[in-house]
Order: C-alpha cells, then structure tokens, then sequence
C-alpha cells in the first residue's frame, strides 16, 4: 500500500477486499493493485483516474469510500444512531459497493468509537458546566434546550425544555408529572389522551425544598402558563409543593401509579408467596387501593 503522498493525506484506504476512514480529507486514492484516484476533498467528484497495470480504480470502490467517509462525518457531527446513520448512506448503494463495505455490525462499532470521543469525561458535580451543544437540541438548526440550572451543588437543580415542549404545554392545561427514577422528573402535557414529553427536570434529591424550586422557577418562567389540573402519583412532598405554588389547582392523583406501589410494597415486606397462593391476601390487598 502506497502512502507517500507528499502533502496530500491518504484518508481512505481501499484494498481488494475492504475499505476504511483513517483521517479526515481525502486528495489521493491508491490501492496494491495499481489504481488511482484523484478526487476533491469532499470526494464527490473525481478529478483523475489512472490505469497502472491495466486496472482502473471502479466506480464501486469510490461509491462505498463516499458512504464510509459520510458516516464517519455524520457520527462527528451531529448525535443520530449508528443505526440510522448506517441506514442513510448504504440505502442508495449499489450491489457492488455494498459488498464492499466490512460487515455491518463492525461499522457500527466504529461508528460508535467515534460518537464516544465526542463526549466529555466524567467530572465531580461541582465541576459540572452545561454550555456549548450540550445546551442545545443539537442537529443541524440547534435550538437551546437548557432552560434552567440552579448551579447549587448541595440541591443541584437542572431542568431541559425546547422551545417546542414549551408551546405544547403553555397550550394544554393538563398537566402531568411523571417520576421515573429518584432524580428525573419528567413533565408531560395530556393531548387527546396521548402523554407528550415537555420538561425534564435532574434533580439531586428529593425533597420539598426541591420540588418548590422546580415548580417556582418553571412558574416564573412561563408566565402564560394557565394549568388548571395535574396528574401526578401519590408522593406526597410534591403534592405539598404543587399545593405551595399553584393555588386553586385541581390535584388528580394516578391510580395506575398507586397500584404499583402498593406491588412494590407486597414485595418489600415479603408477601410475594402469600399474594400469588392466598385469595384472602389477594383481596386485601386489592382492597388498599379502593379505600
């Protein structure tokens, strides 16, 4: 394989057998078998093609370099799946480019080692800065997704909205909260009977302190906001937020919700055998959530 390429940079190799992405641009092509290419950076179109040994470079091999240097370009450039970055640029390859590529799941892989660089290491939460894309929705037109950051690292609070989510909850005056795990909350908007994703809220803890400063600054914030009813589970420390900053609020709590706590609870305190083989544990504590 031939690299001596002066000041250009060999950024695409092509054997008989396989191709791969090594750098960034691409001026010069050259194979063992005695082809080569020349081509713009973008690749996109081919500037010289020399026979040596009476065997040109084929338009296949250019055709699945351009597929493979995309790829490449998309996974460092913006946060779709391998998957679907994968799926864009071999959806319009012929036969034989396609054979050309390694196997799908080795792309992926590396389309993935690549995405993975772009992330930033690990840091204590003092230290945590969200700025830059990370604010953002990302893609192409990024719009500002970060809507508030208290900065506070003994109660961190931080909450993630788009423009979009924002408009579709201000709209609807149901409103639902959803806690998923200890530290997410997730508030949705009910559109004909379809839960829509609008605010995500971090939170360090859970408490009430925590609750009323998520729920103030939203309020502060998004001063159309007119909610008439929220839906929400059984815990009580948000309830008595809600009941702290919004007055004249229509608390429904979700029986959906109560029901699993109440199997949470079955299991925790060892009732899981008695529940499944006892009828008579069986309606008792069925009747929990009817009381």
């Amino acid at each position: 394989m031939n690299k001596g390429l002066g000041l250009f940079h060999l950024v695409v190799v092509v054997t008989q057998f396989f191709l791969f992405v090594t750098m960034n641009k691409i001026e010069i092509i050259k194979t063992d078998r005695g082809g080569s290419i020349t081509t713009d950076q973008s690749i996109l179109n081919v500037l010289k093609n020399i026979e040596h040994e009476n065997h040109l470079l084929s338009s296949a091999q250019v055709e699945a370099t351009k597929a493979m240097l995309n790829m490449h370009t998309k996974a460092q450039n913006n946060f779709d799946t391998p998957s679907r970055v994968f799926a864009e640029e071999t959806s319009n390859l012929s036969n034989e480019a396609m054979v050309l590529l390694t196997d799908e799941k080795s792309i992926k892989r590396s389309l993935r080692r690549i995405r993975n660089k772009k992330y930033p290491s690990l840091c204590p939460l003092s230290e945590l800065k969200i700025n830059s894309n990370w604010a953002t929705t990302g893609g192409a037109e990024p719009k500002q997704f970060l809507l508030f950051d208290n900065e506070n690292n003994d109660n961190r609070l931080i909450v993630f909205a788009s423009p979009e989510g924002i408009g579709v909850w201000i709209e609807h005056f149901l409103l639902v909260l959803k806690s998923f795990i200890k530290y997410l909350y997730i508030i949705h908007a009910c559109i004909k009977n379809t839960l829509i994703p609008c605010v995500y809220a971090l939170l360090q803890r859970k408490n009430k302190e925590i609750y009323v400063e998520l729920l103030s600054k939203l309020k502060s914030m998004l001063f159309e906001l007119k909610l008439k009813t929220i839906s929400i589970d059984f815990e009580q420390l948000m309830i008595q937020a809600i009941e702290l900053v919004f007055v004249d609020i229509n608390i429904q709590c979700c029986y959906y919700h109560l029901s699993q706590s109440i199997w949470r609870k079955v299991q925790n305190i060892g009732l899981t055998k008695k529940y499944k083989e006892n009828e008579n544990v069986r309606q008792m504590v069925g009747m929990i959530g009817k009381v």
